[in-house]
């Protein structure tokens, strides 16, 4: 998916329409505020004779171009990120997420206030062309919002199964260490068998070196020295068999 790549919005000697002197439409809060942006865009218009109408109608779909590069820039900056990989931070989907939803505000704000203000517009089929243009914008905007939006709640899908992370500590080989949802566990595992084999590596690998050393630490006692003792003798026991000068003897 492309998104527009929008020019700069129509430049106008009007004054501000009173709905959005001092605050611009396209920087007014849209978070749960889509209704309250579309008001914002037609208000006062209908008590206004046609000249001023006209004027202020002008005036506010400019405001909508600059409301439509906002919300462009958004989504932009969003797939940017999202393909630097830099969603894999702590609590990046989540405030990525939140910006699509911002976007999806923004744009019905626009949208639903832009079908009032064409109403209200005096100058009639002249006009028909920038409304529309500015609702094709919105629609292309959306769909990449709705793109976007897959490709993180896949990720956030992703990443509530199964979190792996390594965790280097001395040079030592790093282990898997697994944050599994507690809710999910039993699926996680069955479609995680790799991942289980991984562990089962690791904790083989423990076993082993707890007998080992229990295996030298219990030499001295003959039977279980023969059950436990390894094939390999340490680095750490002499060539000739012997450890701080003690040499065991076998019952």
């Amino acid at each position: 998916l492309k998104v527009i790549r929008l020019g700069d919005p129509p430049r106008t000697n009007t004054p501000r329409s009173p709905a959005a002197r001092g605050d611009r439409i396209s920087e007014s809060p849209a978070m749960g505020h889509a209704a309250e942006l579309a008001a914002r865009m037609y208000s006062g218009l209908k008590a206004l004779p046609p000249p001023e109408r006209r004027k202020q109608c002008s005036v506010r779909c400019a405001e909508a171009w600059e409301g439509v590069q906002q919300i462009n820039r958004v989504l932009n900056s969003t797939e940017e990120a999202l393909h630097l990989d830099r969603w894999q931070h702590e609590g990046a989907l989540g405030a990525f997420s939140q910006r699509l939803v911002w976007a999806s505000e923004m744009s019905q704000g626009l949208r639903q206030g832009l079908e009032v203000v064409e109403s209200c517009d005096p100058g009639g089929k002249d006009l028909v062309k920038p409304y529309r243009a500015l609702s094709i914008c919105l629609a292309e905007c959306e769909e990449f919002q709705m793109h976007l939006k897959t490709m993180i709640d896949s990720s956030l899908e992703s990443q509530r199964r199964v979190n792996i992370k390594t965790c280097p500590v001395d040079d030592v080989p790093c282990k898997v260490v697994v944050n599994i949802n507690r809710t999910d566990v039993a699926s996680t595992m069955l479609s995680s068998k790799h991942l289980q084999d991984t562990i089962n590596d690791i904790v083989a690998d423990e076993i082993k070196l707890l007998f080992e050393s229990l295996a030298w630490l219990f030499r001295p006692i003959g039977s279980l020295y023969d059950l436990l003792a390894p094939t390999t003798m340490p680095a750490s026991i002499g060539s000739a068999g012997t450890c701080a000068g003690f040499v065991p003897k076998r019952l």
